[in-house]
């Protein structure tokens, strides 16, 4: 395995674990645990910098313009 699959792959994994995590932290407020819910929330954000630095290192992010272009077609295929 390449450092970029290898960053790649660690890039997909700490973004399922944000997806994770948020939905883990839905549930602890559904049942009233407050203070769990936090602390889901800010693991996810946690893991999120994470890609956010992978993102960075693989060279995905452009200058704004560039990024909000890519994010709004992104999101209007979606």
């Amino acid at each position: 395995m390449t450092t970029e699959s290898e960053l790649k792959a660690h890039f997909k994994g700490e973004t399922t674990e944000v997806g994770l995590y948020l939905a883990m932290s839905k549930q602890a407020e559904r049942e009233g645990h407050h203070t769990a819910a936090m602390y889901f929330r800010q693991l996810a954000m946690d893991e999120a910098w994470h890609a956010s630095e992978i993102a960075e290192i693989l060279g995905m992010i452009g200058d704004t313009k560039a990024n909000l272009e890519m994010m709004h077609k992104g999101e209007t295929m979606a």
